[in-house]
């Protein structure tokens, strides 16, 4: 570019902006990806490790230790714990955790079971957590 009226000029080339787009989309999506399965290995972790101070129960011919409001939820039949996944929500960068079996109870409750809210309490305490990942993840760096 030629100097305008005997003064300087400067060009900034932003050509490249949208490949750092690109790649700082898909660096937070690899982080987010990463954090999520974090979340669902510790969770699984919390369930299988207890502590589990709720009440004892038989159920189909054997008894089981519920799990207290406040902990994360007792292993009866494995459901929850191998229901745990994770998705992508349309174009928009979401991931969707998943919890089947008895989930749903487990974190609204019912009239005979206070919630345990365990997919919100670990999200909540490793909030942090996804925001130093996602910072790490979009720092600038040319690829």
């Amino acid at each position: 570019m030629a100097p305008v009226g005997g003064g300087m000029s400067w060009t900034v080339k932003y050509n490249k902006l949208p490949a750092y787009a690109e790649g700082i989309g898909r660096r937070a999506r690899a982080a987010s990806v990463e954090f999520v399965q974090h979340v669902i290995e510790k969770l699984q972790n919390r369930m299988r490790s207890g502590p589990h101070s709720g009440r004892i129960y038989k159920w189909r011919g054997r008894y089981h230790r519920a799990s207290a409001p406040g902990e994360a939820p007792a292993i009866r039949s494995g459901e929850t714990i191998r229901s745990l996944s994770f998705s992508s929500v349309g174009r928009g960068g979401s991931i969707q955790i998943k919890a089947g079996g008895a989930a749903r109870f487990l974190q609204r409750g019912t009239s005979r079971m206070a919630p345990r809210r365990f997919i919100e309490e670990e999200l909540r305490e490793q909030r942090n957590d996804f925001f130093k990942r996602i910072a790490a993840a979009v720092r600038f760096r040319e690829d």
